[in-house]
């Protein structure tokens, strides 16, 4: 899917309205899946990578809450 395609255009729409139909604590998951299968319809054999990065992002950000508000 090309940033420059109408298909692209009508991904970005409906995944805005998913988005601002969301409460805004689950927002962030809609967005994440998003990319995830915007990124998977480019190639899927990047995918693992990505999730790889994703989780261990999101659980050394989660570290670094935990600890800093034990300081």
């Amino acid at each position: 899917m090309s940033y420059l395609s109408l298909g692209f255009v009508a991904y970005v729409a409906v995944l805005m309205l998913i988005f601002y139909l969301l409460p805004k604590q689950s927002r962030w998951i809609a967005l994440l899946c998003g990319s995830l299968v915007f990124y998977g319809c480019f190639s899927i054999r990047y995918l693992p990578f990505l999730l790889f990065t994703v989780l261990t992002t999101f659980s050394a950000a989660r570290l670094l809450k935990k600890n800093h508000n034990h300081a």
